[in-house]
């Protein structure tokens, strides 16, 4: 029954690590304009920092997982890291003490997920007991997980006079919270500790397979365009006039139409292949991002929600199945953790700042703060969608797909 144990406690910590994540992605950006008086090009460099914790911790956690310790041990730590960072951004003052605690919260979150991921595919390949579960039927608590804070945080900024750092003090708690139960996750890691070959040397030959390429291409203009996306999304139903409290359940809306599509994701992978998911996500991306910049309404803005769903599927399952069935068991961590610094990490550093400033290009000095910057910004955004789903099109064919 101790397999059995673990598997809970691996869906409890999807809980935890996407229970941060949806206090950040939508409320960090109006966090950092209503109460820090950021600007746009401010709040992008802010949010571009998560990509350089990207490019450091991932490689080098995954790296120890694989070679030395447990994942358990180092997600404690990284859950420590986070907390910190995210308390420290609502006691500092200034837009680089700001970034300086913001870049702590992003070396410790960034590398989370990818370390998360490895354990979970270790432990599902070692499980024995009857009823063998499959990665989405465990990451799909992540989901759950998400929703949590735009709930709790709906009725806590109902107050007029509550500030929206609440959220940043919800997920420090979390963070904390997931360190102390970091004990009840299985023990994996170390698995190469007698092989030569560096681990992420492996990992990367694995990226460099002609059959890998360009799915890596599109990966990389996919996280190029979402970090853009969504580092201003929230600001952007703000300028609509949507009230602080309820970005989050907008936010949600997507989420839970998520949630169905987490759990088809066994048949659609059968049906359509890797190829065939990514194809449709980037099309239900480029019609969501479109329908944004294109009609400044709530309306609109709320339920181009709905194809978050597919649209998801090529960010958290795609890559992480695929890339784990091309690793060896020596290279299972390194693989998730490079892939997370190439991919998300050099697209999401350019893609914020570079959002950032279309839109202060194009609102103006005297239009600063203007829906019409934003507009700006997500066009940029669903063009970056059309060249990756030409990609996919046309460079990435894995054997096994149609």
């Amino acid at each position: 029954m101790t397999q059995v144990k673990h598997l809970l406690w691996l869906k409890c910590h999807y809980v935890f690590v996407y229970s941060i994540m949806g206090v950040i992605q939508p409320y960090l950006s109006v966090f950092l304009e209503q109460e820090l008086n950021f600007t746009d090009a401010q709040v992008g460099w802010i949010q571009s920092e998560m990509t350089i914790g990207i490019l450091i911790t991932p490689v080098l956690m995954t790296y120890l997982a694989d070679r030395w310790l447990s994942n358990r041990a180092l997600l404690a730590v990284l859950y420590a890291m986070t907390g910190t960072g995210l308390f420290l951004i609502t006691t500092v003052s200034g837009f680089l003490a700001t970034g300086a605690a913001f870049f702590l919260f992003a070396l410790g979150f960034m590398a989370m997920i990818p370390v998360l991921n490895g354990l979970c595919m270790g432990f599902l390949e070692d499980y024995t007991q009857p009823r063998q579960p499959r990665y989405h039927t465990v990451r799909i608590w992540g989901t759950f997980g998400f929703m949590i804070p735009a709930v709790v945080l709906f009725f806590v900024l109902s107050d007029p006079d509550v500030s929206t750092e609440w959220g940043l003090f919800l997920g420090a708690g979390l963070a904390f919270l997931g360190m102390v139960a970091a004990w009840g996750l299985p023990s994996h890691g170390g698995e190469a500790a007698g092989c030569q070959a560096m681990p992420t040397k492996q990992a990367l030959r694995v990226f460099l397979n002609p059959s890998v390429r360009g799915f890596m291409v599109a990966a990389f203009l996919l996280a190029l365009a979402l970090g853009a996306y969504f580092a201003f999304y929230p600001l952007y139903l703000g300028r609509l006039g949507v009230p602080s409290r309820w970005i989050g359940l907008i936010v949600n809306v997507g989420v839970v139409v998520e949630v169905g599509f987490m759990f088809a994701a066994g048949w659609l992978q059968r049906r359509l292949g890797f190829r065939g998911i990514m194809l449709m996500a980037l099309a239900a991306g480029i019609i969501r991002i479109s329908l944004v910049a294109a009609i400044p309404t709530v309306f609109v803005a709320v339920v181009v929600q709905v194809l978050h769903g597919p649209m998801i599927l090529a960010v958290i399952l795609v890559p992480v199945v695929y890339l784990n069935e091309q690793a060896g068991p020596y290279e299972r961590n390194s693989v998730q953790g490079l892939y997370t610094m190439l991919c998300k990490g050099t697209s999401r550093l350019i893609g914020p700042p570079l959002a950032g400033y279309i839109s202060v290009l194009v609102a103006g000095v005297g239009g600063y703060g203007s829906v019409e910057g934003l507009q700006a910004a997500f066009f940029f955004s669903a063009l970056i969608l059309v060249f990756a789903f030409v990609t996919i099109l046309f460079s990435y064919r894995p054997e096994g797909t149609s």
